[in-house]
């Protein structure tokens, strides 16, 4: 008798260390918001066509990782992607059966617009109950949310531009590792005093 007394004693005192509540999933992940901000606009062939798209470009602060979804035809597209590519903006092919009449086309200004979590809501009272916290990851979601140019990479991984060549990569990795890389030497090192 004395020894399950013992044990009921030990495992009251065990039960105390452990969380009275556990948090759902849903509680426990801070996320980002992703928005869509759209603008539309018939662009009307010539010098006035040009001047409409940049006033839809410049209406919304057109800037990297900005789309741009034109009914235009390949050749259209193409002269869009060529006047675009410094700009980061991405030309992008309408789905069939949006086109407009009379040489004009529709273009559509996409932009996703990320709002990071809300962090450092501390309200909860200070607590030992060893349970994990809401904010445990958050700053890292929302300084990452912060930091990519492009928030549609947030959402789905993107195609590389070329042909990734993955045996250049392991050679220099190889290299770094067995010190054969000749490193240029600092001048202010190999400096002496009075030259």
């Amino acid at each position: 008798m004395r020894s399950l007394s013992l044990i009921l004693v030990v495992a009251g005192l065990l039960t105390a260390c452990g969380p009275t509540q556990i948090r759902s999933d849903v509680e426990l992940r801070r996320e980002p918001v992703f928005d869509t901000v759209t603008d539309r606009a018939v662009i009307e062939p010539g010098l006035a066509g040009d001047t409409a798209l940049d006033l839809l470009l410049a209406r919304n602060g057109a800037r990297y990782g900005d789309r741009l979804i034109v009914t235009a035809p390949p050749e259209t597209r193409d002269a869009l992607r060529r006047r675009l590519a410094g700009t980061g903006i991405r030309v992008l092919a309408a789905p069939e059966g949006t086109a407009v009449e009379g040489g004009a086309y529709s273009a559509t200004f996409v932009r996703l617009v990320v709002t990071p979590p809300n962090c450092g809501d501390w309200s909860d009272d200070a607590d030992f109950d060893n349970k994990p916290d809401a904010h445990w990851g958050c700053s890292q979601v929302s300084n990452l949310a912060r930091m990519v140019a492009d928030p549609n990479d947030l959402l789905a991984g993107r195609e590389a531009d070329a042909p990734y060549n993955t045996q250049a990569d392991m050679l220099a990795i190889r290299a770094y590792r067995q010190h054969t890389i000749k490193w240029v030497s600092d001048p202010m090192e190999t400096a002496t005093v009075g030259d």
